[in-house]
């Protein structure tokens, strides 16, 4: 095995024995495509967070309806009352008058 150090000594491998080319100046073009590559990001990022607006003002007019629909309920049924609440008493009416002793509790 080779000491973990060893590529460092050697340095960068260069292709087919070439020196490395300078860096070549910035193209218009190139300049041009960063820049359009960038405001569609940009646009991609306003439009999640658009819809996700729109989620959270549909979630908000859900949750004002539920609890519209809630306070309807509980107006129709009356404070402290379910909505099996009719059923239930009046069969413990009907098992007192049956036996004569109201039913065993659950």
């Amino acid at each position: 095995m080779r000491p973990a150090d060893a590529d460092e000594r050697r340095g960068p491998e260069q292709p087919c024995g070439r020196p490395p080319s300078p860096p070549s100046p910035p193209s218009p073009e190139r300049a041009a495509a960063r820049r359009d590559v960038a405001a569609l990001q940009r646009e991609h990022v306003r439009a999640h967070l658009r819809a996700r607006r729109k989620l959270l003002e549909v979630a908000s007019l859900l949750d004002e309806l539920q609890s519209e629909v809630d306070a309807s309920a509980e107006g129709v049924l009356g404070p402290g009352q379910r909505a099996g609440g009719e059923a239930e008493e009046r069969v413990l009416r009907l098992c007192e008058k049956r036996s004569g002793r109201p039913p065993r509790p659950r």
